[in-house]
């Protein structure tokens, strides 16, 4: 049973990735995985052995190998290193004596489970309200740096009046002719808000 549902995941998965290339202009390796959740907008490069799991991922956005995205959100024109890793949800560790998934779900997420009914909710946490984002020109918040272990604003990019106008200039929904018409603005915060884009 556990090898015929794994086929079904490999047919549904290579199908994603055919519809993503064709439909969506998108490049996508053959070595990455996409689950059905899975949402790529369009114009976006996922390389080899990257996981997407009920992810959101905006456009232009590319995402480097060995990344891995589960129930995240990912705004516009993102650039994604390799090897960057976004998890949610949570393990029981007050009274459970393994926080193995086998012990408390039944969905069997490392491949098998030990229980018939969920015992903890290990996903409360995957509302939209509180799923992980990754916002527009930034890399956590708005157009601000953030690094570290624990990770950490380091800087905004820009000022908060240029902040506020590139949030509201929505600039990231438009029609790729006109962003390639403009492209020469984008160089330079001055010139995109004098050329009022």
């Amino acid at each position: 049973m556990r090898d015929l549902t794994r086929l079904a995941s490999r047919i549904v998965m290579f199908f994603m990735q055919f519809y993503y290339r064709l439909a969506r202009h998108s490049r996508v390796s053959y070595k990455a995985y996409i689950d059905g959740r899975t949402r790529l907008a369009g114009y976006n490069t996922i390389q080899d052995n990257v996981l997407l799991a009920g992810a959101r991922i905006g456009r232009g956005t590319y995402i480097c190998r060995g990344s891995n995205f589960t129930d995240a959100e990912v705004g516009a024109f993102c650039s994604i290193g390799r090897n960057v890793r976004i998890v949610n949800g949570q393990h029981p560790t007050r009274t459970f004596v393994s926080t193995h998934p086998a012990f408390f779900s039944p969905n069997g997420q490392p491949g098998f489970s030990f229980v018939r009914e969920k015992r903890y909710e290990d996903c409360r946490y995957l509302d939209r309200e509180r799923r992980v984002s990754v916002e527009v020109g930034a890399d956590v918040a708005p157009y601000a740096i953030v690094g570290g272990v624990p990770a950490r604003e380091i800087r905004k990019r820009f000022d908060d009046e240029q902040i506020a106008y590139l949030l509201a200039s929505r600039w990231w929904e438009r029609p790729f002719d006109e962003l390639r018409k403009e492209a020469d603005s984008f160089s330079d915060i001055g010139l995109f808000m004098k050329n009022g884009l």
